[in-house]
């Protein structure tokens, strides 16, 4: 199991504790932070937060069982609405099945996957984040106690990759400077020059969508959605199955050449390369995709690379200091 599994149990262990102490409540739906979790509920009196954590440790201590119950998605609601989970029964999806978690008397749509027992959350620490019209719990936890406190003090202690962008001159707020330009560039040639050999280079309106309107093998460009949104985006068509390995061993040493030590999760249609901070957060730097094409044993292969999120990784690992 990994971080986001624990986070996101977390989330639900704590919607379980407050419903148990005030069953009223409406519950709004919680999930994941990059750095914990957070679950959002309209009180209609005053709470004491040290009430809940109280109730979520005697939780963990009584080894609940975490249940998941799969449903078709109008079962789902349906039981949802007969437990009094209103707003949690409007939040589930159209699907085939739906996963609901159950952990005692409470229950909610929260996809999975989810830890087997309360047991495994090894520490955590929670805060009120009074909002407009709810309020948000939001905390941190993890698998001991000594994880949680040696992670509270990288989180203390950490200077985002947004903060260490302005120190270094890149960037104030969402307007680039000269610096942080010549970063971006830098970073953007070298990797045109490691991945566009072959290629047609092209600017769209749409990005990758025009690209198939071409007779061309390789389409590569630039493309920007925004001023902080660049993507690298290039489409192989009608390649052969092998080509897939090939295309993937080339971003791996790119990354690697980069000074990433990245990993990558895949499935039938395509897959992430990743990287994890400081703080154990994975980062998606490039998704790739690929698509089989009809009656024949041949592929089309998409890329898209993030240079900003990729510059920014950079800064937090300390690989750049304005050169790339």
């Amino acid at each position: 199991m990994d971080l986001v599994t624990l986070r996101r149990t977390t989330a639900c262990i704590l919607a379980a504790a407050v419903y148990e102490i005030y069953p009223e409540v409406e519950y709004l739906g919680g999930g994941v932070t990059p750095v914990g979790f957070f679950y959002d509920f309209c009180f209609a009196h005053p709470i004491q937060i040290s009430v809940i954590e109280e109730k979520v440790r005697a939780i963990i201590q009584e080894r609940r069982p975490i249940k998941i119950l799969e449903m078709v998605p109008f079962s789902a609601r349906e039981y949802l609405k007969s437990r009094e989970f209103f707003a949690r029964a409007e939040a589930v999806l159209e699907d085939s099945t739906v996963e609901l978690v159950q952990i005692g008397k409470y229950i909610d749509f929260c996809p999975g996957p989810h830890l087997k027992n309360t047991f495994e959350l090894g520490a955590f620490r929670l805060q009120l984040e009074p909002l407009a019209e709810k309020v948000r719990i939001s905390g941190t936890c993890h698998w001991s106690k000594g994880q949680h406190k040696q992670f509270l003090k990288l989180l203390a202690n950490r200077i985002s990759p947004e903060k260490k962008g302005e120190m270094l001159g890149f960037w104030i707020e969402d307007i680039w400077l000269k610096r942080g330009l010549e970063a971006r560039d830098n970073l953007i040639y070298f990797l045109k020059k490691e991945w566009f050999e072959g290629a047609l280079e092209v600017a769209t309106l749409q990005g990758r969508e025009e690209h198939a309107l071409l007779s061309e093998k390789i389409v590569a460009e630039v493309y920007s959605r925004s001023r902080f949104e660049t993507e690298i985006l290039m489409s192989f068509f009608d390649k052969l199955p092998t080509d897939w390995n090939s295309c993937l061993q080339r971003i791996g040493k790119t990354l690697t050449i980069l000074g990433f030590d990245h990993s990558f999760s895949c499935d039938e249609r395509g897959g992430h390369y990743f990287v994890e901070d400081e703080l154990s957060v994975s980062h998606s730097l490039v998704h790739v995709e690929k698509r089989d094409r009809i009656g024949v044993s041949r592929i089309d292969i998409f890329v898209c690379a993030e240079v900003e999120t990729i510059l920014s990784q950079m800064l937090e690992k300390h690989l750049v200091d304005g050169r790339v």
